[in-house]
């Protein structure tokens, strides 16, 4: 999902740009089919580099993520606050904790 809808075009369209360059697809491969290439490769490859690059640790992966999101949490939620209190809007805090680029 895109933060902001009217950016989703050329995000489309960088995307396909960057399938056809780096699978040398022909030139009348459309968009859609490019995109379709780009999630396959997402799927497939991407989970197996990410995993890779965890190396090969004692504890797995959930149990490490679980356990940043349980810290994060009240911390998040303490300067949610002083936001508030501050009379900041809530994007400005999206922004400052970088939220804006995970959703």
């Amino acid at each position: 999902q895109c933060f902001d809808e009217r950016d989703r075009p050329v995000v489309y369209w960088n995307i396909a740009l960057l399938m056809h360059a780096h699978l040398n697809l022909p030139k009348e491969t459309t968009q859609k089919e490019a995109l379709a290439k780009f999630e396959e490769l997402v799927k497939t490859i991407l989970p197996v580099a990410f995993n890779r690059s965890l190396g090969h640790g004692n504890i797995p992966y959930k149990f490490v993520a679980i356990v940043c999101v349980i810290t994060w949490i009240p911390r998040a939620i303490d300067n949610f606050a002083c936001h508030v209190e501050d009379g900041k809007p809530v994007k400005y805090y999206l922004l400052s904790w970088g939220l804006v680029s995970v959703f």
